[in-house]
């Protein structure tokens, strides 16, 4: 995270269970060409403008990652909840949209919750593209299963080369693929973005 902003207001679903959160966003990334990595300069975990939803009794997150040409869903779950009688599973999910975008394009943005049936939708200009289901639950699994209660949305600017499962005595993940820079050796070397937004939209239903 190099920036990050969230609301003040906490939202929480409505009588049917429903939470809807989206704006509209513009983001260009730059200096990302000549990374170490040898990476797509559009990859998000080299620079990108965020649009963030998270939970922060569950640690529930939502996001849109965004670039020059990429716009990737994000679903995690984060350790800073954890307990000796809560010790659920940690995950972190960057899911590819297939949506096509250039650099500064405005799109709309959203992220809808629906409380009743324990789903989530991200949406890209009124277009459905991604779901997930049995939110809590690591992806491909059905459980744990947690209720939503209130939710901060908010934007940034993030960085994602490191390890993601960088949390390892906590989540066992030692078989698991790092990062691009497990080692934090070159995770910053001259990229930048910059993210504007506007028409935030709250929904409860």
């Amino acid at each position: 995270v190099k920036a990050l902003m969230y609301s003040t207001a906490d939202f929480a679903p409505g009588e049917r269970g429903f939470l809807s959160f989206a704006a509209e966003m513009s983001v260009t990334t730059f200096g990302t060409e000549a990374n170490p990595f040898g990476a797509d300069p559009g990859d998000v975990r080299l620079a990108c403008g965020t649009f963030n939803a998270i939970d922060l009794k569950t640690a529930v997150v939502f996001d849109f990652f965004v670039s020059n040409n990429q716009v990737v869903a994000l679903y995690e779950r984060l350790p800073f909840a954890l307990s000796q009688d809560n010790p659920y599973p940690l995950f972190t999910e960057l899911i590819p949209t297939g949506v096509t975008t250039t650099a500064g394009e405005w799109h709309d943005y959203e992220i809808a919750y629906d409380r009743k049936n324990d789903r989530a939708e991200w949406l890209v200009d009124g277009a459905v593209v991604t779901v997930r289901e049995s939110i809590g639950a690591p992806p491909g699994e059905h459980a744990p299963v947690v209720k939503l209660g209130s939710v901060k949305i908010g934007g940034g600017l993030f960085t994602l080369l490191d390890d993601l499962h960088n949390d390892r005595k906590r989540t066992g993940d030692g078989a698991k693929t790092p990062g691009l820079d497990p080692q934090y050796r070159r995770t910053l070397f001259g990229q930048g973005a910059r993210v504007a937004f506007r028409s935030f939209r709250v929904t409860q239903a």
